[in-house]
């Protein structure tokens, strides 16, 4: 059974350039910016270390800072646009981090829309991810999108995607 993590960050990705719904992130939702939420689960979770945003958006880092988000540093450009990944993202935070000399034995990748995420769900992915043998612990829900991003379990209860270039 893997060891309790030292160091865990919680990584909000949030860019400024939504195309479906412009600002999303910050668009209020029952009474506050949707970016809010995120946040304030993961600091009433007590599950975090730090709580970053990645935004190449000012009013975003301003949205998160005056919520008790850390804001760093801004996204580079280069993974900032529409076609950028999350795991792109994802690194970047990390290597960013390192290069300041800070490195974490646990990220949580939490977005900035997911305003019905609770506390209690952050603590059991947690506990859930330490009591298994996984690299990466993510919930997953039958939805009606494009099946390009769907994802599959195989025998051994691991799930991929099925589309790895989506």
């Amino acid at each position: 059974m893997p060891t309790e993590p030292r160091k865990t960050i919680a990584i909000i990705p949030a860019r400024g350039g939504s195309k479906r719904i412009p600002r999303k992130n910050i668009r209020y939702f029952n009474g506050r910016p949707m970016l809010e939420w995120s946040v304030q689960a993961a600091q009433t979770s007590r599950q975090f270390d730090e709580i970053m945003v990645s935004t190449e958006d000012l009013e975003i880092a301003e949205i998160a800072e005056s919520c008790g988000a850390k804001v760093p540093f801004l996204r580079w450009v280069e993974i900032a646009g529409h076609h950028a990944t999350t795991v792109q993202v994802l690194y970047e935070v990390l290597a960013q981090y390192r290069k300041a000399g800070r490195c974490f034995d646990l990220a949580c990748c939490l977005y900035p829309t997911a305003a019905f995420v609770r506390p209690k769900d952050l603590s059991d992915g947690r506990a859930a991810l330490m009591a298994g043998d996984f690299d990466v612990f993510m919930p997953v829900a039958e939805f009606d999108s494009t099946v390009w991003r769907s994802l599959r379990r195989d025998r051994d209860g691991k799930i991929s995607p099925n589309f790895l270039e989506n």
